[in-house]
């Protein structure tokens, strides 16, 4: 069910999108093996501003968490992979020492629109530096990371990549199954 939705969503299935770039899209996935295509259509979502006190079970990368708006606070900080890039959001209103221990940035309207990550000297910005390092590991290209921020247009790019949000055309993931329960519960009576 996730993965229909999201194919809906996706850039190359979209009925909105602009035929240059859906063509682009389904040219550029269908040669890849699924493990690869599967963030392209569902990107991982993970938050950030909370990674020292998440439990990793021997993993680098936290769990994740759903790509939906509903999941994404003002006082966070996120990193959206979807095969290709690795968006970072930061909300308007992030703890600035969070934001100074994992990304240099002294506040929020000093988030500069070019971003080289660079690794500081705490925990924080080691455990998001071996996060990043570990999905470029996973993936066929060098992913490319760009930082968004809340009420930028870079911002709006990270929000349009939350598969299970409302869509301009249809219902929200969880709407969708609501309506799939019902059916059911009607053909059943």
């Amino acid at each position: 069910m996730p993965i229909y939705r999201a194919l809906i969503k996706s850039t190359g299935l979209r009925s909105d999108g602009r035929i240059d770039d859906r063509s682009f899209w389904i040219s550029y996935v269908s040669p890849l093996p699924t493990p690869l295509v599967i963030p392209m259509v569902y990107p991982r979502m993970i938050s950030l501003h909370d990674l020292n006190s998440k439990e990793m079970d021997g993993s680098l990368i936290p769990p994740a968490i759903p790509p939906s708006s509903e999941h994404v606070n003002d006082d966070g900080i996120y990193l959206l992979e979807n095969g290709v890039d690795c968006l970072i959001y930061i909300g308007n209103s992030v703890d600035p020492e969070i934001m100074r221990q994992l990304l240099g940035i002294l506040s929020f309207d000093e988030i500069p629109t070019q971003f080289v990550l660079q690794q500081y000297d705490n925990p924080l910005s080691k455990k998001l530096n071996d996060v990043i390092n570990e999905i470029r590991r996973q993936r066929c290209c060098y992913l490319r990371l760009k930082l968004c921020k809340k009420g930028d247009p870079s911002g709006l790019l990270f929000l349009s990549y939350m598969i299970e949000d409302k869509s301009p055309s249809g219902l929200s993931y969880v709407e969708f199954l609501v309506h799939i329960h019902r059916q059911i519960q009607t053909k059943m009576s």
